[in-house]
């Protein structure tokens, strides 16, 4: 463009005219850059004056040392290490999955565990002095969902066993018996158990693996008449020398009952029995009477007792005896297990001890007790 284009012109008549070559346009964008850039001067000005109104992060008083606050789907606990300007720190949650405590320092959250599928989250806010921040506490989801059921007895003809169990990963199926056939279909356990044709019971455990999550179902199968039903024997030791008794388990209707012959004058009475057909266990209670004499008002009563010789006497003190085949004996069995302590001690031994008003004598005190099946009802003992 020359430069003379840009001179200004004078008519005539002493008028003064732009030249026709500057464009009214030209001069509007060149007027718009102009104000833009006082705009930008004043805001600058305005920025760096001394009357600074910006508030400061107050976060950065408070510094993450370390983060541990991811949960797994079962939760448990986790910490929150930090340095604070002040020197102490408080902290909150909102949510009531998850609680903290304080120990100079450190934070521990505690997690519970988490029923559903979706995962969660919420804030930890940490306070020292004036700051304040806020720390993302997180849980995941469940990956595979728990079982309906742990164990099964499955009927000696077979069967095609199916249960519901959600999971959101593939699930990892795993069996060491040839009679059991478990696949997932869908949401699906399909479990094809096998008929069964001996009369000695028999057990297998499928195991699941998702995502890291372990289960396991329990499968039994089993003759009840060839079985369960009968004469069983409770043998143990008394005073160093291999001693025991007999009783029958029976079945009326749906319920099951033993009974155990006293020491006195072997009458006998029959009593409820706990059994767990799902797990094929006895379980037996402390302090059941088994007996009371109408003559002399003496009752026989069994108990547990512990490895420190103290007696269970509650209910609630329970022996389990999960009931396996020894193919040696050609007969079932059991060992009696605890499944928990009295007074400190672990419970360990079977107790029968007659008391009146008067005195109490112990009939039979067996340590280490187990269980073998002797055939039908009635069969004779031969503790020889």
């Amino acid at each position: 463009m020359n430069n003379e284009n840009f001179k200004l012109q004078i008519s005539a008549d002493g008028v003064v005219r732009a030249p026709r070559a500057m464009k009214t346009s030209n001069f509007k964008f060149q007027t718009s850059n102009f104000t833009l850039y006082i705009a930008a001067v004043v805001l600058l000005l305005v920025s760096c004056s001394d009357d600074d109104t910006s508030v400061p992060d107050s976060s950065q008083d408070i510094t993450i040392v370390s983060n541990n606050l991811i949960f797994e789907p079962t939760g448990g606990t986790g910490t929150l290490s930090v340095t604070t300007v002040s020197g102490s720190v408080q902290a909150e949650l909102n949510a009531t999955w998850c609680q903290a405590t304080v120990n100079g320092s450190t934070i521990t959250v505690t997690a519970e565990e988490n029923p559903s599928f979706e995962g969660r989250t919420t804030l930890l806010t940490l306070r020292s002095g004036e700051a304040s921040r806020q720390v993302p506490v997180q849980q995941r989801g469940m990956a595979l969902g728990s079982l309906p059921v742990h164990a099964h007895r499955a009927p000696i003809q077979g069967e095609r066993y199916t249960i519901y169990i959600r999971h959101d990963l593939p699930i990892q199926l795993t069996t060491d018996e040839e009679w059991l056939h478990p696949y997932m279909n869908g949401d699906t356990l399909v479990v094809e158990v096998a008929p069964h044709t001996d009369r000695f019971i028999r057990r297998g455990a499928i195991r699941f693996e998702c995502a890291g999550y372990t289960d396991e179902l329990l499968i039994t199968q089993y003759n009840l008449e060839a079985s369960i039903l009968g004469c069983w024997y409770m043998g143990g030791n008394m005073g160093g020398a291999a001693t025991g008794f007999r009783f029958n388990v029976v079945k009326q209707g749906e319920k099951y009952y033993h009974n155990f012959f006293t020491m006195t004058d072997w009458a006998d009475q029959f009593l409820d029995l706990e059994f767990d057909e799902d797990r094929c266990e006895i379980i037996f209670h402390s302090m059941t009477s088994i007996y009371t004499d109408p003559r002399t008002g003496s009752n026989d009563t069994y108990y547990f007792f512990t490895t420190e010789g103290l007696i269970a006497a509650s209910h609630n003190a329970t022996m389990r005896a999960s009931i396996f085949y020894n193919p040696l004996w050609g007969s079932h069995y059991a060992v009696l297990e605890d499944t928990g302590s009295w007074g400190g001690g672990t419970l360990y031994g079977f107790l029968i001890r007659t008391t009146n008003s008067f005195y109490a004598t112990n009939l039979v005190q067996l340590t280490d007790p187990y269980l073998v099946w002797l055939g039908p009802e009635g069969t004779n003992l031969n503790e020889n």
